[in-house]
């Protein structure tokens, strides 16, 4: 198993923990069956993904399940980009 840290902007948190609540289930269990689905549907789901895009994507992907990533928190991607970009 792999620990992740998953930043959520307020509104998108109060949304999940409402999910979690109604389904009886934890805010983390419902957070990570959502990023799970999310990262198979990409991988799953699209038959005209470049073949080398699809590598470099499981590369990734395998490097946060094994921990050997390194993970950034999502406000900071965002500002970067922000910043980069002159967003």
């Amino acid at each position: 198993m792999v620990a992740v840290t998953i930043h959520l902007a307020p509104a998108t948190l109060d949304r999940v923990k409402a999910l979690a609540e109604s389904e009886g289930r934890s805010v983390d269990e419902v957070i990570g069956e959502i990023a799970n689905e999310a990262i198979e549907h990409e991988l799953d789901g699209d038959d005209d993904m470049d073949p080398e895009y699809r590598a470099e994507l499981v590369c990734r992907i395998e490097g946060i399940r094994n921990g050997t990533a390194k993970t950034v928190p999502a406000d900071e991607a965002i500002a970067r980009i922000r910043a980069r970009f002159g967003w």
